[in-house]
């Protein structure tokens, strides 16, 4: 996982305001360059750019090993963090040179289209980063099902809970206020006491 960016000033005294990044284009293909290099076959590809807190993060996967001679020092040289920052490449749709006088030629970029984002040695943005761990595209989907198999389970014993719980409450339904509201205290003591 990488926060591809925030709104965090850059090296350039540049910011750019997260609520005008149109990822559209880059949904299309994700490309993961090397150093913004597009010359060459993109190194990963990524999920569509997701919002969390204050970052724009994605989720990059390599390919299998041997198809990519420079997917494959990319990905090792991230394992080995040698790699960690990320930087975005992107086409300026609407921008205006800041008035902050401690931000000379800084330019504050309120709508952008998102076309690449790159594994870089200096990112222009201090924040942006690989987050998480590097892994080929082969093992996403094996972890991913693990996760989702115990989360079934975990939502089939919570729903047979719940099931037993109304089944023993559905006869004697509370027809006072009163009644109704110890009713609602009951049943969130049981359900938080059941977690």
């Amino acid at each position: 996982m990488t926060s591809v960016t925030n709104e965090t000033l850059d090296h350039a005294n540049d910011s750019v305001k997260l609520q005008g990044i149109d990822s559209s284009l880059f949904a299309k293909n994700g490309p993961v360059l090397d150093c913004h290099d597009s010359s060459k076959p993109p190194v990963a590809v990524s999920s569509r750019p997701f919002m969390s807190g204050d970052n724009l993060l994605a989720i990059a996967r390599f390919p299998k090993p041997g198809i990519s001679a420079n997917s494959d020092q990319i990905k090792a040289a991230t394992l080995a963090r040698l790699l960690r920052g990320v930087s975005i490449g992107f086409i300026p749709k609407n921008w205006s040179f800041s008035k902050d006088p401690s931000r000379p030629m800084g330019v504050d970029f309120s709508e952008i289209r998102l076309i690449e984002f790159s594994l870089v040695a200096i990112p222009c943005n201090p924040d942006c980063y690989v987050l998480g761990s590097v892994a080929s595209s082969q093992s996403a989907p094996g972890d991913a099902s693990k996760n989702v198999a115990s989360r079934r389970e975990e939502a089939r014993v919570l729903a047979a809970k719940a099931r037993s719980l109304s089944e023993s409450i559905a006869g004697s339904a509370p027809e006072t206020r009163e009644e109704r509201m110890a009713f609602a205290r009951n049943l969130r003591r049981n359900v938080m006491d059941n977690r």
